[in-house]
């Protein structure tokens, strides 16, 4: 998925202008000067000199033209060496931290990516895929996360933000984030949960969001009556293991919480609870038990 996305990620920059124009206009740099008119004078003479010594005047001129043809190219790559770097940011197989020129900060969980000029303009804009968790520095100058035809446009502010193929999510740990589609905007505020389904375009708040949706950063997990099903689920994602869970366990209930726990720790507790046994090797985690009542 991420090749596919860095195939089409840049082809058109969603602000109206083409990513060149765009570049031109974020650069304080000019255009080198190269003095054409000299070399063609040079270029002319030895032109005169030519048909004065019965020389090959045709194939002179082709040379001459080759020559400004070259000096062209070479003002141009000039003009386009002092633009912007666009950097590319992945999280292959484990979070990474990335700063951004502003300050700015975000956490990748795995197979997730961020692309950005090595320099910001007048707006801090970054393309985006996975999830991260964002610690945005406050300005003036907008900060916004491009996904498609989605943005999260923010000032300053903190919030984790999920991008799949089916849904963006974006939790508010802090201040104000604008969720946009075209001309819409939502607005979500500090402990909302915003989603914007992306087959029907609608964007829902959920102001009591689920305790887990942060774990995968900060380790910490709370279960209140929840299945054996899905606490393994959220535990298998974070400790990188398969649970093999029987089915007449998979409904048995469990009131818990993890705080940066070791997976053997986590998986003593849940045995006590269950009165289950359970073995782990080579990332596999087996439990075995009579079931629930």
């Amino acid at each position: 998925m991420l090749e596919k996305y860095n195939q089409n990620r840049y082809q058109n920059h969603k602000s109206g202008d083409s990513q060149i124009d765009w570049l031109y206009k974020v650069t304080e740099s000019e255009a080198p000067v190269s003095d054409i008119d000299a070399a063609w004078e040079t270029i002319s003479k030895e032109v005169a000199l030519s048909r004065s010594t019965n020389k090959s005047f045709p194939y002179l001129k082709i040379a001459a033209s080759i020559a400004l043809i070259a000096v062209s190219i070479f003002a141009f790559n000039g003009y386009f060496s002092n633009s912007p770097e666009m950097l590319v940011k992945q999280s292959l197989g484990k979070n990474s931290t990335v700063t951004f020129p502003d300050g700015s900060r975000a956490v990748l969980n795995e197979n997730s990516e961020v692309a950005f000029l090595e320099e910001f303009g007048e707006i801090r804009e970054v393309n985006f895929s996975g999830e991260a968790y964002f610690d945005i520095q406050k300005s003036e100058k907008p900060f916004v996360i491009k996904m498609g035809e989605v943005n999260v446009r923010v000032l300053g502010t903190a919030f984790n933000l999920i991008s799949t193929t089916d849904e963006i999510q974006v939790l508010v740990a802090h201040g104000l984030v604008a969720l946009e589609k075209g001309s819409s905007t939502k607005n979500i505020q500090n402990g909302e949960l915003g989603i914007l389904n992306l087959k029907s375009m609608e964007i829902s708040v959920d102001t009591t969001p689920p305790s887990n949706i942060m774990s995968w950063r900060n380790g910490k997990f709370s279960f209140q009556e929840a299945t054996l099903e899905v606490v393994t689920e959220e535990l298998a994602k974070y400790y990188d293991v398969t649970f093999k869970v029987p089915t007449k366990l998979k409904n048995c209930k469990i009131t818990a919480n993890f705080n940066n726990e070791s997976l053997k720790e986590v998986l003593g507790i849940l045995e006590a609870i269950l009165s289950v046994s359970i073995t782990e090797d080579n990332s596999i985690v087996k439990i075995k038990g009579k079931g629930c009542q």
